[in-house]
């Protein structure tokens, strides 16, 4: 045997280095990750160790709960669901799917915050900087020998502790103090380096559990985390502090940078880079294949913002991205370029149509060397037909001539964009701003900022409604919106003079970006903010418009006429009148009448009028060259609009119309029997609605207009139920997600509102005056024509991201609340970007993180939902759900639907066997990636061919003027392939037909148990009747396709043939009212004067007065305080 080699008893424990010098503990290395080497002496010492002891108990253990877990597995006799692409399946063998094997993840000492960049990030991408495993430097090998020496004397595990955390300078003094003692080990150093490279993940994880937006943790919790992992015997946890540094260096490497402003009145806040955010799209491989980087001209149809008229018709050339890429050739507009039948083209704008990336191009004539541009004729050709760029011609013709007239066009110029690029592809990026003032808090107590998110607008609206989407700009307790905005469009304006530099992960090369904003969703209030509106409450109420005027000017025959209609405002004109208003105010004259009356009124410009006069800045216009008018790009949003306000009154109207008949237990027994299948909404909460009926949100008063005219039609008087008739609509419309004929769509939907306004009117003639959201309503048919479906520009995203904001409030220190959640967001953007796969830059060079971070990423579905990602493709239309296996219960054929939809006349089909036994399953995926249950209502046919399933469909109802549908007296069944489901609808019972009445009764539910409790409902008579809900916002665009043929079954009834002469005696009966309330309102005073100057009079001929109540609320005869 030789020298220093363990006994042969422990051969199966102890492997043994080349030299024989050297041994490792098997059992402590598949506990701990990583090689430990001790001298071959120590080897048996090393048994008796606290951390082999602990280390071998585990093992036991995790063998014991896997045999145990075997057997579980053996009894259950079950497996993984697969996908399945029928509605019966045969039940045949058990069908098995291998677990997936967990990412083999081994725990390295947390040497220092370098080391744990280096194993964060890795070595296995291209452009990598970093390496995946420790590269140990001298001191750290020191280190590991000291652990070695430390523990052949019994003292390990002490030692341990105290270097689990971090490490400074005075280790390797103890590394030469164990030295001087003798108990250093002649080794072989490079053994101690040979160690796997592998993925650390404590700091990982701890950096993920810190950066979770909906899941925040304060620094006492994460102490907490850190302090259970190290009881329950994690090894190399590390301290908070050390954390932080760590997550420090992260940000230094990877973040965004957050920079401080101060504002033209003085106030301090912070602003995270907006311009480096949008980049981030761009270098993650995850978000930029679905990215959009020019207009898109479709027939007539639309589903995205590029498909809008603003990107395709309004902006101007030098507004779009000026370049397009062609076999690695730069063709810029406003630039020659040939083509490869030999022609010349004068290219103008870059745009997509019929699925290809074309150009718009003028023919240019060359005749005897003088360039000549046919301006007369603009024609579209494929950029696939572009050959050489003006760079190469103007290479081959140095000597070229442009036609005089021609000059303008700058041929042979190169274009500002490509001198700026310099060689590098250049484009303009898109986004979505958005404002709004938020409570800080999470109680009730209202602790105000001012905040500002935004998104970019140039990924689909099915990403955009994620909140993986929403990136933080700015907030502040003290500047405002405007306030901030300065700084935000000062970042903007930064790329129009320096484009920022970027990486596109899909080209694999740097590019240049210029950013633009494209539109300004928000509330009213802010809109009218930003607009230098006066707001809501003023004469001239619409930011968008010139309507309105004094309160007689609005209840004459033609102000009122005018609220169903309007003159649009532009930039211009509101940047006069500011400028205006400025002028008269510096010659001493008032402004606040001139506000008044044209509606005009700068916030901005209050407190410091001279000095923006001689600057001549007025802040939210200096976009407008840009391609922003800010009276026009508010868009009209359907949240506070719709819901918020048009809904909410009539849901207030109604409240007080069912209190007076005294129906409200009848309204609350019929909304809770109310069907809500296909509608995408869990059941309806009745109680909670009839009870909390004014303090209702967006989403309950959504599901009312989907639902309520149902419950309503012989409880109230019909004018309230032609409001809300209109209103579901309405509703229908602007929750489209795709137009599939903009025209006929737009038609409709200012028909729609037409009614609706009309019919409020009708109802209570003075809620259009005192309601402006009535009138803003019209105003949305313009704005889905510039900028697409209106559920593009709502802000229910950004609303839902207030949560996030209020966790990063509520765990700052509130001494520097802008700086602090700035610093947090720029945080968790960092851990966002990095986890997903993203790139950054560092020593100029690209980089990425490692396969393991990013694997980690792609493999878990869980910490995707924590970080607002919605994989799109996890859902698979035609999937078939099947019952888990335990619950299993399989029928024999002629036991099955499917059995019952074959005729008697026709035999079984050949490949259904009688040995074959079937089971029901769960659901179905349709085409539209609904979920279909069994008693769902669909939608099936093939291609253009859709038809009831199983009933025929009748007349139009007369009361909520929807398609009726009736079962057949036959009971037919029909057998249909899952793939041939096309979608979901919401149907519901026809009581007012069959004469349902509030009878019936069924066990309330508390606590997911069945009470003693008996709740009221409706109990249907007659299942064979039933009406389409056309209200319904979920496949609204399916289901009208389907009726665009039988437009006698959805159409709606006109309030009358002449509105301007229905206006007209509207007003006349508002004049009439309000003269009626004026005169009682007089009569109300004079009697109130009276009535104090007898109590005067009284009380002056020595009679006794009423007492008034002080703040201890005693007083005596005389008045006087008697509370001491």
């Amino acid at each position: 045997m030789m020298r220093g080699k363990p006994p042969a008893e422990l051969a199966d424990t102890f492997i043994v280095n080349q030299n024989g010098k050297m041994v490792w503990c098997k059992v402590c290395d598949e506990e701990s990750g990583e090689i430990k080497w001790i001298t071959c002496k120590g080897a048996k010492p090393h048994l008796q160790t606290q951390t082999h002891r602990a280390n071998v108990d585990i093992q036991a253990e995790r063998k014991a709960l896997s045999e145990m877990r075997c057997r579980a597995r053996e009894r259950e006799a079950g497996g993984s669901e697969i996908l399945r692409g029928r509605t019966m399946r045969a039940a045949t063998v058990p069908v098995f799917q291998a677990p997936v094997q967990p990412i083999p993840a081994m725990i390295l000492d947390p040497i220092n915050c370098d080391d744990i960049l280096d194993e964060y990030f890795g070595n296995d991408h291209i452009h990598m900087s970093f390496t995946a495993g420790v590269q140990e430097d001298e001191e750290e090998v020191e280190i590991r020998q000291l652990m070695t020496a430390t523990e052949e004397l019994g003292i390990y595990d002490d030692i341990d502790e105290a270097l689990a955390g971090e490490f400074d300078e005075t280790v390797t003094n103890v590394v030469q103090e164990i030295r001087q003692l003798g108990l250093e080990e002649e080794s072989n150093a490079q053994d101690i380096q040979d160690q796997r490279s592998t993925f650390c993940p404590i700091i990982f994880l701890l950096d993920m559990l810190d950066n979770l937006p909906r899941m925040r943790l304060s620094d006492t919790q994460m102490e907490a985390v850190l302090w259970v992992m190290k009881e329950s015997g994690s090894r190399n946890v590390p301290s908070l502090d050390t954390l932080r540094r760590v997550q420090g260096k992260l940000q230094k490497v990877t973040g965004i940078p957050t920079t401080k402003f101060k504002s033209s009145q003085g106030n301090v806040f912070y602003v995270n880079n907006v311009a480096k955010q949008l980049a981030e799209d761009w270098a993650n491989p995850l978000v930029r294949p679905f990215m959009q980087l020019y207009p898109e001209e479709t027939p007539n149809w639309m589903s995205e913002t590029w498909h809008g008229e603003k990107l395709c018709k309004e902006m101007r050339t030098d507004q779009l991205s000026p370049m397009v890429g062609v076999n690695n050739k730069h063709f810029y507009i406003e630039e020659i370029a040939k083509c490869k039948d030999g022609t010349y083209v004068y290219p103008v704008r870059w745009i997509f149509r019929n699925g290809e990336l074309c150009g718009d191009v003028m023919e240019i004539r060359k005749q005897n060397g003088v360039f000549e541009a046919d301006r007369e004729t603009v024609r579209s050709i494929p950029i696939k037909e572009l050959n050489r760029t003006m760079p190469e011609l103007r290479c081959k013709n140095p000597d070229a001539k442009v036609r005089d007239q021609d000059k303008d066009l700058t041929m042979f110029m190169d274009h500002p964009m490509r001198i700026k690029a310099a060689g590098k592809p250049i484009y303009i990026c898109f986004m979505i701003l958005w404002g709004d003032d938020v409570s800080g808090n999470k109680s009730k107590q209202w602790n105000v900022h001012w905040n500002w998110y935004f998104a970019h607008a140039g990924v689909p609206k099915r990403l955009l409604a994620q909140e993986f989407f929403v990136r933080f700009a700015s907030t502040s307790p003290h500047a405002s919106n405007l306030e901030q905005v300065e700084a935000i469009l000062e970042q903007i304006k930064a790329t129009h003079n320096e484009p920022i530099i970027a990486w596109d992960s899909e080209l694999k090369q740097e590019i240049m970006l210029v950013i633009s904003v494209l539109h300004l969703p928000a509330d009213n209030p802010m809109q009218s903010t930003l607009s230098s509106h006066i707001g809501l409450k003023g004469n001239c109420f619409c930011r968008k418009c010139h309507i309105g005027g004094s309160q007689d000017f609005k209840t004459s025959d033609i102000g009122y006429h005018q609220l169903f209609t309007g003159s649009l405002r532009n930039s211009a004109e509101t940047r006069q009148e500011i400028e205006n208003q400025l002028e008269e105010t510096l010659k001493g004259l008032s402004v606040e009448e001139r506000q008044r009356f044209t509606g005009t009124k700068d916030s901005l410009t209050e407190p410091i009028i001279a000095e923006l006069l001689n600057r001549r800045k007025i802040i939210i216009n200096d976009q407008i060259e840009k391609g922003l008018d800010p009276n026009q790009d508010t868009p009209t949003e359907p949240l506070h609009t719709v819901l918020l306000g048009t809904i909410k009154y009539i849901w207030g109207l109604t409240c007080s119309a069912i209190i007076e008949t005294e129906n409200l237990s009848t309204f609350q027994a019929r909304l809770a029997s109310i069907n809500t299948d296909g509608l995408g909404i869990p059941p309806l909460r009745a109680s909670y609605l009839v009870q909390y009926r004014g303090g209702l949100i967006g989403r309950q008063f959504k599901a009312l207009m989907q639902t309520i005219s149902f419950v309503i039609h012989d409880i109230v008087k019909p004018e309230i139920l032609a409001v809300w008739r209109a209103a579901g609509k309405v509703g229908a419309l602007l929750w489209y997600p795709q137009i599939d004929d903009l025209e006929v769509y737009l038609a409709e939907l200012s028909r729609e509102i037409d009614i609706l306004l009309d019919a409020m009117a009708v109802l209570d003639p003075s809620r259009i005056v005192q309601k402006p959201k009535f009138h803003i309503l019209l105003h949305v048919v313009e704005d889905i024509r510039r900028f697409g479906p209106a559920i593009l520009f709502s802000t229910e995203v950004f609303e839902c991201f207030n949560a996030v904001f209020r966790m990063c409030s509520v765990l700052s220190n509130h001494q520097a609340p802008s700086r602090d959640i700035a610093l947090k967001f720029a945080e968790l953007d960092r851990f966002k970007h990095t986890v997903s796969g993203g790139y950054w830059k560092t020593n100029d060079e690209w980089t990425t993180a490692s396969t393991n971070v990013r694997l980690f990423f792609r493999r878990n579905p869980r910490l995707q939902a924590l970080l607002g990602w919605v994989d799109p493709a996890t859902i698979v239309p035609g999937f078939v759900k099947p019952p888990p296996r335990k619950k299993l219960q399989t029928f024999p054929w002629e036991a099955t639907h499917g059995a019952a939809a074959i005729p008697l006349f026709m035999s079984t089909p050949p490949r259904i066997l009688d040995t074959m036994v079937w089971e029901q399953c769960l659901y179905v995926i349709s085409q539209a990636c609904d979920i279909a249950k069994p008693g769902h209502f669909v939608i099936y046919g093939q291609k253009e061919r859709h038809e009831q399933l199983a009933f025929s469909v009748g007349r139009q109802h007369t009361d909520l003027e929807m398609p009726t549908i009736h079962k057949d007296i036959e009971d037919t069944r029909i057998m249909v392939q899952p793939q041939n489901i096309l979608f979901t609808i919401n149907v519901q019972h026809d009581c007012s037909r069959v004469g349902c009445a509030v009878t019936g009764e069924r066990q309330e539910i508390q606590e997911r148990e069945q009470t003693e409790r008996k709740v009221v409902v409706v109990e249907h008579q007659d299942q064979s009747h039933f009406i389409i809900n056309i209200h319904a916002l979920h496949n609204a665009h399916l289901l009208r396709q389907i009726t665009r043929t039988s437009e006698h079954l959805v159409c709606s009834t006109p309030v009358t043939d002449d509105r301007e002469k229905l206006h007209h005696l509207l007003a006349d009966k508002l004049r009439g009212t309000n003269l009626i309330k004026k005169i009682a309102t007089q009569e109300k005073r004079q009697a109130t004067k009276r009535r104090k100057d007898a109590e005067k009079g009284e009380g002056a001929n020595g009679g006794s007065r009423p007492l008034k109540k002080t703040k201890v609320g005693q007083l005596d005869n005389s008045g006087r305080d008697t509370g001491g």
